[in-house]
């Protein structure tokens, strides 16, 4: 499995989510990763894809709720270039817990800028002067 497979069907899933699913933010980490496993399309809850061009099985990589720092780390890099859009994430501080302070970064804002679908041509009719 090449090394970005798990960021790369990551960012589809996400891009996926956020155009079928309603978000209130800030949300914070734990929380769209537990959002954005549950709501994962059947299709890819199976693991496992059957392509006969290349293999029997082509694995396709998810996250699980122990992957946090993986997908803190993603959505960090994300925040500085995403391919599908714009995310924008802050880390803060939860004292809630007891013990030293914990980081906790928090998703607060977040739009896909490309639909996936392809765009048409306007006909000559179709544009005003």
């Amino acid at each position: 499995m090449p090394p970005d497979a798990l960021q790369e069907s990551t960012s589809l899933a996400l891009r996926r989510f956020l155009l079928t699913q309603t978000v209130h933010f800030p949300i914070d980490a734990f929380h769209l990763l537990r959002l954005l496993i549950v709501n994962t399309p059947a299709a890819q809850s199976d693991h496992v894809l059957q392509d006969s061009r290349y293999s029997p099985f082509i694995w396709t990589p998810r996250l699980k709720l122990s992957d946090l720092s993986r997908f803190e780390e993603m959505l960090e890099g994300w925040a500085e270039k995403w391919e599908h859009g714009t995310i924008a994430v802050v880390k803060s501080r939860d004292y809630r817990i007891e013990g030293s302070p914990n980081n906790v970064l928090s998703v607060v804002g977040a739009m896909v800028t490309d639909s996936g679908a392809p765009r048409k041509r306007k006909r000559g009719e179709d544009t005003v002067s």
